[in-house]
């Protein structure tokens, strides 16, 4: 069976293995039927088909909010469209003007009543890990939002890899393993694949501040003053001392080819699946090749870098894996 996968259930894979995620483990998916939460889903299918070794155990989870006249409708959708893919799922009910605190807004209640309900799904699938669809695009967002109600470059934080499960109990996690990839990417393998998505009105609605953010504001920037903007914005938050994301584990990177492993030859794999998806053809490389790479891996460094024919295999704090090709 073949074990090649996409670019984009790569970078999922990673994600999940620098959060020490293991083949197996039950994941509850916070699944809206958006964009975002379908294209996570479909990674984990993709990587359950294309690499059985490396399958997880998914369950999605979609929260009803009630809070537009569609909303039943399109959880009607999610219910067939999950049980055409065959994945465990819970679908649950929570009209969100019947449980809003006083003074809390819609948003704010919306997130406090998912999270209650995706903690509860956890507990009873006794399950350690919740999977969302933030991505690299939400924390572009989330910078700006931060910027103009008001903080200094020093407090910034920055949406983590991985976090205490709201709700949850010690030990359970809330994961974000697409969180190095933007939405043009989620867009794009949704495209690619032909990905069935729901969109809830509610996320275009810009009387809420982030909609007006990601659906006005950015793309203005990026049109009228700078196209590149959101890959600024995230080289300043690596770069500027604002980016507090926690590692999966206290003192380790974000990337598992940072952590040094008693068997650094099983993560072979992984190097030659990172190559293959950026077209290069690895059996070009000797046997020198892949032992620099294993003793590289069984070092505790911030990053290496290693000649290959015709390119440069970089491994680096920040970025992970990257394929510098020679002219």
């Amino acid at each position: 069976m073949s074990t090649r996968v996409s670019r984009f259930a790569f970078e999922v894979l990673r994600g999940l293995d620098a959060a020490g995620v293991n083949p197996g483990d039950k994941l509850v998916v916070a699944y809206s039927g958006g964009p975002d939460s379908s294209a996570l889903l479909h990674a984990l299918l993709e990587i359950a088909e294309q690499k059985p070794e490396r399958a997880f155990r998914p369950e999605a989870c979609h929260v009803d909010h009630g809070m537009h006249d569609a909303s039943g409708e399109i959880a009607e959708h999610i219910r067939i469209k999950l049980a055409e893919l065959k994945v465990p799922r819970s679908l649950v009910r929570r009209v969100v003007s019947n449980y809003a605190k006083k003074g809390e807004s819609p948003e704010a209640a919306a997130r406090r009543v998912r999270y209650e309900v995706l903690s509860k799904i956890a507990n009873d699938w006794k399950a350690k890990y919740v999977l969302t669809g933030h991505t690299a695009s939400d924390r572009v967002e989330g910078f700006l939002l931060r910027l103009v109600r008001g903080t200094s470059g020093g407090s910034f934080t920055d949406i983590a890899l991985s976090a205490s499960l709201p709700y949850g109990k010690a030990g359970q996690l809330a994961l974000r393993p697409m969180i190095e990839l933007k939405r043009a990417d989620v867009l794009e393998y949704v495209y690619e694949r032909g990905i069935e998505t729901f969109d809830d009105p509610t996320n275009t609605d810009e009387r809420f501040s982030r909609n007006f953010v990601r659906g006005s504001l950015i793309p203005l920037i990026q049109r009228e003053m700078n196209p590149k903007f959101e890959d600024h914005v995230l080289h300043f938050l690596a770069t500027s001392g604002a980016d507090k994301r926690p590692s999966a584990t206290a003192g380790d990177s974000m990337v598992y080819a940072f952590q040094p492993v008693d068997d650094a030859s099983s993560k072979l794999d992984e190097v030659k699946l990172f190559l293959e998806t950026k077209a290069y053809d690895h059996s070009k490389m000797t046997r020198a090749h892949f032992a620099e790479i294993v003793k590289a891996l069984k070092k505790p460094r911030k990053g290496f870098e290693i000649d290959l024919p015709g390119a440069k295999l970089v491994v680096d704090r920040i970025f992970g894996f990257r394929l510098e090709r020679r002219e």
